[in-house]
């Protein structure tokens, strides 16, 4: 007997009394798989089979159908030994109602194509969708389009249900489905392939039998199976219990802006960038709306970190890099950038380079300005921007042009126009277009009222601002006001520009203390020169010191006591001060017995000597401080225009923000009373605004009195003359109806 034979015979004797009707069971030789019918003794398959069952699940031995698996490939055979199929699958599983599952694959492909068959073998759903998963008697497939890869819902018997053209579609229970389209947006769908809703959601889920969670540009709501919308999208947290329902929203921005209507955005983040646009920011996502909340652009897991009335950058959480958006929210530059600075009139975008010149300007329409990269750019003088490729320096304008070639070791700040720079070790000087006024020749340069100074090797010089030397000497020469300075062993010698000295003397001490006018020191005896006309007048006898000049006054501290001197150098204000403050507007404070008042300039009294101190006049005002440390305003007569009452007076260019004690009010800059000390804290905004604070609570007004924004917000911004105040949103209690 036939070795296989005896091994079956055995195995049949061994079993014979638990079989039943009939039962079929694996056997194994040489490492392939047959099938026995243990109780008909009788071969159903002889062993040529790699498995039995099914691609998913193992051997049912009851099984009246099943699949058989030669060469890697499923074929759909019975328990009476017959093939219904050839082995043509690479997937084969059971589905529903007497329906197969399976897949096959294209000579030379990596894909598979499913369908399904019948469990005669016939086929039932063409083998021509990249994915299929079933949904109760539905079946969710996928299919390569001309537009790319696209779901659809098909019968059991493939008929379209929903078109396949959507980019994904989702089970929502047995009866609705999530269609997504390629924009991204999401709609509900019935069973039937009837459209519930709108493509406006970015997620449909499952949320309850009857309820399903939406989230509309990262904001969540809760809409029911007929599409119908029982919570609007608008929150960032939902919590439902079986009547109600716990939302918790955004931050609350209001916007106001005089002359329009109040308006209420609710966001993590919000900024204006023009008139008609904003960036927000809820979640890890970013947008550009406009005033209505039209979305110009969304884009998902970025971040704004910078903008102005021109552009948005916009960073990639995940990749990290940065891209350009203008402020319409369409892109300028891809996100694909190590870094990106903003400035008035064009971007500088950094991108690694091995050559290490990473920085590259461009204009808000993404066009680069410069061919060329710069390993380092900043804001220069002027409006100018200073750029370093290589290892020279150069400058840039505005508008992100190249002003100079880059030859220069460093470059000053500008000077009315001229910039000193350094080039292969030597200095010179250069115009705003970079064109040579003094070629680098130079071992030192000096800018000093509207002359150069140098030296040359052992020789220095004056130059004017054409770049011609005016004047040469081997000694050094030190700048003053029309004119310079010599030093030797004596002291100063005093020379106009064309090296002529103007006095004979030397001095101890040479300062200038104008434009016009110099102060000299020689033997402790003070004159003033005058380079012009080469006037030179002595001051008074005994004068101990010279202080500063205004209003055609010199402050000197003779005997003790304080006073002035004309510009001829006679007293017209007798010392007899304790102290003096500046002429201001024909006015100068003066200590006068331990108090301070005012004089004019014919050392008449004006402000009687009452004050602890008094500030020096603007606009025809200044502030007096009382013995009792109060503060008030005055008027050029002394007539208060403030009470002194106030705690201090801060004047500001725009108006004078007044405390008592803790509080704080507002008073404009001719002193007109606009809110009493009623705030916490005030400080000054932009175009005649102030934000005020009240109880930890932000709003501002403007010097015309009007409340242009409450005293009730967490944060204020301001966009010229229109303001975004913000607070933190509350969880609120929502019924819903049944």
């Amino acid at each position: 007997m036939p070795l296989t034979r005896l091994f079956i015979t055995l195995f049949f004797c061994c079993f014979s009394l638990s079989v039943s009707a009939f039962q079929l069971v694996p056997y194994e030789v040489n490492g392939r798989l047959g099938l026995i019918d243990t109780a008909k003794v009788d071969t159903i398959f002889t062993a040529q089979f790699e498995a039995f069952g099914w691609s998913d699940q193992a051997f049912d031995p009851n099984a009246q159908i099943f699949g058989a698996q030669l060469n890697e490939k499923w074929a759909l055979v019975n328990n009476t030994g017959k093939k219904l199929t050839q082995h043509l699958y690479t997937d084969l599983y059971p589905w529903q109602n007497g329906q197969l599952i399976g897949s096959t694959r294209a000579t030379n492909s990596v894909w598979l194509n499913y369908g399904t068959l019948t469990t005669k073998g016939k086929v039932q759903v063409p083998f021509e969708h990249l994915t299929l998963t079933p949904n109760g008697d539905q079946l969710i497939v996928s299919k390569k389009m001309d537009t790319g890869f696209r779901k659809g819902v098909l019968n059991s018997n493939g008929k379209n249900i929903i078109p396949l053209n959507y980019e994904d579609i989702e089970a929502l229970g047995s009866d609705r489905y999530s269609v997504k389209e390629p924009d991204g947006l999401s709609a509900l769908f019935a069973k039937e392939g009837d459209q519930l809703s709108g493509f406006e959601f970015e997620e449909i889920s499952a949320h309850s039998n009857e309820l399903l969670a939406v989230t509309y540009y990262n904001r969540k709501g809760i809409i029911d199976k007929s599409g119908k919308v029982v919570i609007t999208p608008i929150y960032k947290q939902i919590e439902i219990s079986e009547s109600s329902a716990r939302v918790m929203g955004f931050r609350n921005w209001e916007y106001f802006k005089i002359g329009e209507g109040q308006k209420s955005f609710n966001f993590d983040q919000i900024s204006q960038l023009a008139a008609d646009a904003f960036a927000i920011s809820t979640g890890n996502n970013i947008a550009i709306i406009d005033k209505n909340e039209n979305y110009l652009s969304y884009l998902v897991d970025h971040t704004v970190e910078d903008s102005n009335d021109k552009g948005i950058v916009i960073k990639n959480r995940q990749q990290g890099y940065y891209g350009l958006l203008n402020s319409k929210g369409s892109s300028v530059l891809p996100t694909n950038f190590d870094s990106i600075r903003l400035y008035q009139h064009f971007a500088l975008a950094k991108i690694h380079r091995n050559d290490g010149q990473h920085w590259f300007a461009y204009d808000f329409e993404g066009n680069k300005i410069n061919q060329n990269g710069y390993s380092e750019f900043k804001p220069f003088s002027e409006g100018k921007f200073i750029a370093k490729r290589g290892e020279k320096f150069g400058l840039i304008n505005t508008f992100g042009e190249e002003l100079t070639t880059f030859q220069y070791d460093s470059i000053s700040d500008f000077n009315k126009g001229l910039a000193i720079v350094k080039s292969r070790g030597l200095f010179g000087v250069i115009n705003e277009n970079g064109i040579w006024v003094i070629t680098p020749y130079k071992d030192w340069i000096h800018f000093y009222d509207d002359l150069i100074y140098f030296q040359q090797g052992s020789e220095y010089g004056i130059a004017n601002r054409a770049g011609n030397t005016i004047f040469r000497s081997y000694d050094k020469i030190s700048p003053l006001p029309q004119g310079f300075y010599k030093t030797d062993s004596q002291g100063y010698k005093v020379f106009d520009l064309n090296g002529n000295q103007l006095l004979e003397h030397s001095y101890d001490t040479v300062r200038p203390l104008n434009k016009t006018m110099w102060l000299l020191e020689r033997n402790e005896q003070f004159y003033l020169f005058r380079p012009e006309d080469k006037a030179d007048f002595k001051l008074p006898e005994g004068t101990q010191q010279v202080a500063n000049y205004s209003e055609q006054h010199i402050k000197i501290y003779k005997d003790n006591q304080w006073g002035f001197v004309g510009e001829m150098g006679h007293l017209n204000i007798a010392n007899r001060y304790d102290s003096i403050g500046d002429f201001s507007e024909g006015l100068c404070p003066v200590k006068l017995i331990g108090n301070w008042g005012v004089i004019n300039f014919r050392e008449e009294i004006v402000v009687q000597p009452v004050f602890k101190h008094i500030a020096p006049f603007h606009n025809g005002m200044a502030t007096v401080t009382t013995p009792n440390s109060e503060q008030g305003l005055i008027d050029s007569s002394g007539a208060f225009i403030l009470e002194p009452k106030y705690t201090q007076l801060i004047r500001t260019t725009e108006g004078i923000i007044l405390q008592i004690g803790n509080a704080f009010g507002l008073a404009d800059s001719n002193g007109k009373l606009i809110r009493m000390p009623q705030y916490d804290s005030i400080s000054k905004l932009d175009s005649g605004y102030f934000q005020v604070e009240k109880n930890g609570m932000f709003g501002v007004i403007s010097l015309k009195g009007e409340d242009v924004v409450p005293t009730a917000y967490e944060t204020i911004q301001q966009f010229k003359d229109a303001f975004l105040g913000s607070k933190a949103s509350q969880w609120e209690t929502i019924r819903l109806s049944k």
